[in-house]
């Protein structure tokens, strides 16, 4: 078993040093640079089905996204991050034929904030003002969704209260962030901005402010522990659709964002592929 672990890991990491796929499926026809270019995709968030325009693991996924709020404030976010990292298998310390795993996404990028309000400073929004240890949900926050048929949905994950949601079954795999590509899917939530951490509050007129990504660790029971490897190669490939979205706090819209959402769905900031919601008002 030591031997397969030490496989397992070894070969996620070859596949993060080739660049493989935080993609859809199969990105065998991708340049050999293109880790190296970061990509922007503005898609039409209303259509009805996923596409497969996600960039490849280990590459750059970057925007400037430019927001107003319900208060008419207006203000651009510009954000790039590189995502790598391995999952790790734990036979050990779980039950006979299941497995423990543990996943902590590397998240290498900044992220900035950009007063364009003619004539006002900025309060900067609440979801970038304030530190993310008590609720990381509270903050922007980068999502990444499988089809439900993907091994990462075939997982009981476990939250920070030690509470396992069973995403294994027919049903359709709901999030309880509300919002998903068009069908049945799971999610996991990468990370986070960091707070600005700026002790005025606000930005004046052009004034932009930064921080960095902070990632969130997942903790994960797989019910068949021959299925690691299978795991271990999903989370390489990477999701299908990535997010980027906020609590809705302020109200903010974008070209993105999606009218009819319950109150609960976060604004969508910006995404590779379509999504809709869940559940209406």
């Amino acid at each position: 078993m030591r031997l397969q672990r030490w496989a397992i890991r070894t070969a996620i990491l070859a596949v993060m040093l080739a660049s493989a796929g935080c993609a859809a499926n199969s990105r065998s026809d991708a340049p050999e640079d293109a880790a190296a270019t970061p990509i922007t995709v503005s898609p039409e968030a209303t259509s009805p089905e996923a596409t497969e325009s996600t960039p490849p693991a280990g590459t750059t996924i970057a925007s400037t996204v430019s927001i107003q709020n319900g208060n008419n404030y207006t203000y651009d976010i510009t954000f790039s991050a590189t995502v790598g990292g391995a999952p790790t298998v734990n036979t050990a310390d779980s039950k006979p034929g299941q497995a423990k795993v543990t996943w902590s996404p590397v998240l290498d990028g900044s992220f900035s904030i950009t007063n364009t309000t003619a004539g006002h400073t900025l309060p900067i929004p609440d979801w970038l003002a304030l530190p993310c240890t008590a609720d990381p949900n509270d903050c922007l926050s980068l999502f990444g969704f499988w089809p439900a048929t993907s091994p990462v949905c075939a997982v009981k994950t476990v939250d920070e209260g030690n509470r396992a949601y069973d995403n294994t079954g027919d049903a359709p795999v709901y999030s309880d962030i509300y919002i998903a590509p068009a069908g049945k899917w799971c999610v996991i939530r990468y990370g986070q901005a960091g707070s600005l951490e700026d002790p005025s509050g606000k930005l004046p007129l052009g004034g932009s402010g930064t921080s960095r990504w902070g990632s969130n660790e997942v903790t994960m029971v797989l019910l068949n522990e021959n299925d690691s490897t299978k795991l271990a190669d999903a989370f390489a490939a990477g999701p299908k659709v990535w997010v980027v979205a906020s609590p809705t706090w302020a109200q903010e819209s974008t070209k993105n964002s999606l009218k009819g959402c319950v109150n609960a769905a976060p604004t969508i900031f910006w995404s590779s592929g379509p999504i809709t919601c869940q559940h209406q008002n």
